[in-house]
């Protein structure tokens, strides 16, 4: 196992060879947050914190709640492991299926925060933490000149539930597009299966 920190990450300081590496974690002393797999874990973590977003809206779950705790957040930690250290696998050549067993074997014994799948009961976030917005106010006019009112619907990682939840509001606007823009001005990331369709004309 190798562990660094989310500082350390940022800054570029990190220079440890992970390339037999698998399965990455964030985690917050002994709250863990979230638990992935990649090929690459390195370039998918970086992903995560938006060093390799092209837009500041990509950045996935765990790396806009790292961005809205920040400061504190430098000092999280980023763990990665190989299928080896995670006691899954009885091979030191592993395949695609044992890499899958060691996440979830991961998930399922930390309980992180974020991930859902195969995480029945994850664990609530510390009661200090910023938690990112991820549900707009319902009736939001996106531009004076609106001509349209749509009803907008998209999915998106409730907080305080721990799931992906489905939003439906309704929004003031000129364009589905002037829609999802606004969106994601306000959320700071783009919502999943956004759909705006035109209710009434105005």
């Amino acid at each position: 196992m190798i562990q660094t920190t989310v500082q350390a990450l940022l800054l570029d300081a990190f220079h440890e060879n992970y390339s037999c590496h698998r399965i990455y974690l964030f985690r917050d002393g002994k709250t863990v947050l979230y638990v992935g797999r990649s090929y690459n874990v390195l370039s998918r973590v970086q992903e995560h914190l938006g060093i390799k977003a092209r837009y500041k809206e990509e950045i996935t779950t765990v790396g806009r709640l790292v961005h809205a705790n920040i400061p504190n957040s430098n000092k999280w930690q980023v763990e990665f492991y190989t299928v080896w250290d995670c006691e899954q696998s009885p091979f030191r050549h592993w395949n695609q299926a044992d890499e899958d067993e060691a996440e979830q074997m991961m998930i399922r014994k930390f309980k992180p925060c974020i991930n859902i799948d195969h995480n029945l009961y994850p664990t609530p976030f510390p009661p200090h933490y910023n938690l990112p917005p991820s549900i707009l106010p319902d009736g939001i006019v996106c531009s004076s000149g609106y001509r349209y009112a749509y009803c907008v619907s998209y999915k998106a990682y409730d907080w305080y539930t721990q799931q992906n939840e489905f939003y439906i509001i309704t929004m003031y606007a000129g364009s589905p597009g002037e829609c999802l823009k606004a969106a994601v001005t306000i959320l700071k990331f783009k919502p999943q299966a956004f759909s705006a369709v035109s209710d009434i004309r105005s």
